[in-house]
Parts: C-alpha cells; structure tokens; sequence
C-alpha cells in the first residue's frame, strides 16, 4: 500500500517503488523454485513433476513476455527515472551519515 500511495503522491516511482517491485520479482522466482524443491521432498510422482514445471514454464514465460512489452514501451524514460531515485537516495544516505 504504501508502494501505490507515494506512486500517487508524487507522480512517478521512488526508490521503495523500484523496490517494492524488484523484491516482488525475485519472491515470484523464491517461489517457483520452492514448489520444485517442495516437489522433490514429498516424493511426487514424475507426472506430477512435469505437470508443475509446465505450468511454471507457462507463467515464467507470461511473466517475462509482459516485462519485455512494458519496458519496450516505455523506452529510456524509466532508466531515467530509476537512476534520479538511485540519485535522490544516495543523497540522503549521505546526508544521513554525516
């Protein structure tokens, strides 16, 4: 929630923003691998295997089809935008320790 606010109070995505969506990114693949290893232990039988990573394989490739649309519309203006909050952050680190 928090995250949605500060999107909408400032008009465009601090560094909790970038964040907030790269912790969510690395959770979604925590969890893929878990369902395999979580597999493994329970000693599922090989159909079972396979039915889990085709389904995995078809989210994951949903998932990185629709980052690839994203970032191919919204071109250089987010890496902009990433590197001023990288920026921001580390000016008030700076500020922080002295």
């Amino acid at each position: 929630m928090l995250h949605h606010r500060l999107l909408r109070k400032k008009g465009y995505r601090t560094v909790w923003g970038y964040w907030h969506i790269w912790y969510g990114r690395i959770l979604l693949i925590l969890a893929l691998v878990n369902g395999v290893l979580g597999f493994q232990l329970a000693a599922n039988t090989l159909r079972g295997m396979i039915a889990y990573e085709v389904i995995a394989a078809v989210i994951l490739l949903v998932y990185v089809t629709v980052l690839g649309v994203i970032y191919l519309r919204s071109g250089r203006e987010t890496w902009s935008n990433i590197m001023k909050a990288l920026n921001v952050l580390t000016v008030k680190l700076r500020t922080i320790m002295h």
